[in-house]
């Protein structure tokens, strides 16, 4: 259970990182009527293709410190086989 209330927590603090980190479009909740849609429509693909166009640096999105490990150095980092949201340090 205790992973469960760590996963809803971390995804309030961090909802926009985890969203740009899956590459999930943002949604929003507006009552639009079906001219809004269309226009909308055309809206989205043009800013698309600006996107498309003009590629982004990368993004620098989570960062975790640690009192503990403060001044040691990164010896080896590997992602979990089965979790692959979860990297495993060695200092």
């Amino acid at each position: 259970m205790l992973k469960y209330i760590d996963r809803i927590l971390n995804s309030q603090t961090y909802h926009k990182e985890y969203i740009t980190y899956r590459n999930y479009p943002e949604v929003e909740f507006v009552k639009k009527t079906a001219e809004d849609e269309i226009r909308n429509f055309a809206k989205k693909k043009k800013e698309e293709n600006k996107k498309e166009e003009q590629k982004e640096p990368l993004q620098y999105l989570f960062s975790f410190t640690s009192k503990e490990f403060h001044g040691y150095s990164v010896t080896s980092a590997d992602w979990n086989p089965v979790n692959k949201d979860l990297l495993a340090v060695a200092y």
